[in-house]
């Protein structure tokens, strides 16, 4: 998991995205989904790529413990997400 490879606890996690704990516990159970802002929350206070985190790399699909998590987006939130994912993967890979 994650969060456990970079040393947080779930209380810690919970803080910094200004949620209860219980909410980071239920997202680990997969009972509850993230929304948008969370997850790039999330993706920054792992320092993580979000596509990284939704266990994707631009069209390559790779195993993650979010990927489960990403059916709880709604479409348009996932259609957001990968937006903005692609927006900052093209902001760090500029065309060369």
């Amino acid at each position: 998991m994650t969060r456990e490879r970079k040393g947080m606890s779930q209380t810690a996690v919970a803080e910094a995205l200004s949620l209860p704990r219980q909410s980071i516990i239920r997202i680990e159970a997969g009972s509850r989904g993230l929304d948008v802002l969370e997850l790039v929350q999330l993706a920054e206070l792992y320092d993580l790529p979000v596509t990284e985190l939704l266990g994707k790399q631009l069209g390559e699909p790779q195993p993650s413990e979010l990927v489960r998590l990403s059916r709880y987006l709604t479409r348009r939130d996932y259609e957001r997400l990968l937006s903005l994912a692609r927006s900052m993967h093209r902001s760090r890979n500029p065309p060369k």
